[in-house]
């Protein structure tokens, strides 16, 4: 997830209506917590009410290290950290965007990918194919 964004999305979009009656899952990794609402919230930005109805998605959570990322986002994160120093009570939230915009930070665990898995071991989904 790139500031609320999904890579890859169009593809599902685009064609829709030829997938909907396949088994779709769409995952995303990002370095929020992936909290239960805030990622409903993502989801129904990007997908109507029906395509979720028929699109498995997870949220698998990453990392972020402000040293791989380009010029203008190093300006833009540097600037929301700033931003969020100078608030008076910063959230635990604010805290954690603070702190990895100091340290690099890495939330990845082998153990988060199971769901998706066992959803995909069901369906006997194991190769990528073309639409």
């Amino acid at each position: 997830m790139y500031a609320g964004g999904i890579n890859g999305l169009k593809l599902i979009k685009c064609n829709y209506d030829q997938l909907k009656e396949k088994n779709i899952a769409v995952w995303a990794t990002g370095a929020n917590p992936g909290r239960e609402e805030e990622m409903q919230a993502v989801w129904e930005r990007h997908f109507s009410q029906e395509q979720l109805a028929h699109i498995k998605t997870f949220y698998l959570r990453g990392g972020f290290d402000i040293s791989l990322c380009g010029t203008g986002d190093k300006l833009l994160m540097n600037l929301l950290k700033s931003h969020l120093k100078k608030k008076e009570n910063p959230t635990e939230d604010d805290k954690g965007i603070i702190s990895m915009c100091e340290e690099p930070v890495d939330f990845r665990d082998k153990r988060n990918i199971e769901e998706l898995c066992c959803w995909a071991r069901q369906y006997n989904i194991s190769t990528y194919s073309e639409v």
